[in-house]
């Protein structure tokens, strides 16, 4: 289920020579959401899904926590603060730069990576 580039989606299984109308951005959204959506339609591939998911947010959990314990060890106690949250001010700008279509297509492709992880897995 990966998702495929525009020109792959355009060009993969055409014979050399011809050509196919290119895929508008939203077409290419509606028919990665369907997709996902008949992935998710299978009742065990969504409980995966959500295991998946809830392992991936306590790593993210786990990601500042050990960012401030590698600080602490590098720069010292007195700074290991300010420097996480000098992290976490660059992450939350790039994050909030982005506009509503950027985000719903990083969650859409988040989640369709966790849905193929998650169809691969015999069990979480």
């Amino acid at each position: 289920m990966d998702i495929p580039s525009h020109a792959e989606s355009v060009s993969s299984s055409l014979p050399s020579g011809t050509s196919a109308p290119v895929l508008r951005s939203s077409e290419y959204r509606n028919a990665a959401t369907a997709e996902l959506t008949e992935t998710l339609a299978d009742a065990e591939t969504r409980r995966r899904v959500v295991c998946c998911l809830r392992r991936e947010l306590e790593e993210a959990d786990c990601f500042w926590a050990k960012l401030e314990d590698n600080a602490s060890e590098t720069c010292g106690d007195d700074i290991a603060e300010s420097v996480v949250a000098a992290f976490k001010s660059i992450h939350t700008r790039r994050v909030s730069g982005m506009n509503l279509e950027q985000i719903d297509a990083v969650c859409r492709d988040v989640l369709a990576l966790v849905a193929k992880r998650a169809a691969r897995d015999e069990a979480p």
